[in-house]
């Protein structure tokens, strides 16, 4: 809320202190068979390769806008 972290950042910090929480639950097993199964640490890339996966991140995520003609416009939706 500060600033001093970037949205991606404070994201990060707050995934890795679940992960802290969730690995000290499976370790105790006080949840028995209901308990957090971590899995194993993998890069990002085996996650996005899997079916149903979210999207890589563009290399431009917002590109600048573009005007188009209303008759451009008007072809391109028939």
């Amino acid at each position: 809320m500060s600033g001093a972290k970037t949205p991606q950042e404070a994201l990060d910090s707050l995934c890795a202190e679940q992960e802290r929480v969730l690995e000290r639950l499976e370790r105790a097993g006080v949840q028995g068979e209901l308990g957090p199964k971590m899995n194993e640490v993998r890069d990002a890339q085996y996650w996005l390769d899997q079916p149903g996966s979210p999207v890589a991140k563009l290399d431009n995520e917002k590109p600048p806008g573009e005007t188009v003609s209303y008759d451009e416009l008007i072809k391109s939706w028939q």
